[in-house]
């Protein structure tokens, strides 16, 4: 699912996401086969809370603002992802889905600071 709405949003960085979770699905595969399920869920676990508490310390103490998983739960899951994928490759190679959306982004980060 994220991989067909990550394709239908951008048609140039879509399919590197969807490879990207396609490279998820195949590691993380890996993992509970090689470790067991007794093992691997619990890996799984304490990465998730180690992240997500991550997650709040980094934007309560450096953005000052609640995590976007606080406005809209489905799409900080969704779009999350895919927005830290577009910020890498604005910063790496200067990309823009369209013109000016870095800037608007910033933009718009700025009003709710």
């Amino acid at each position: 699912m994220y991989a067909v709405f990550y394709v239908c949003s951008d048609k140039k960085v879509g399919p590197l996401a969807a490879l990207l979770c396609f490279l998820c699905w195949v590691g993380a595969s890996f993992l509970a086969e090689g470790l067991g399920f007794s093992k691997s869920w619990k890996l799984v676990l304490a990465a998730q809370l180690f992240c997500w508490t991550g997650q709040f310390i980094g934007h309560g103490i450096f953005e000052k603002r609640a995590i976007a998983l606080s406005d809209n739960f489905a799409q900080a899951l969704l779009m999350g992802p895919y927005f830290a994928l577009l910020e890498l490759l604005q910063s790496a190679f200067g990309y823009e889905p369209y013109p000016g959306c870095h800037a608007n982004v910033r933009l718009l980060g700025n009003k709710f600071v």
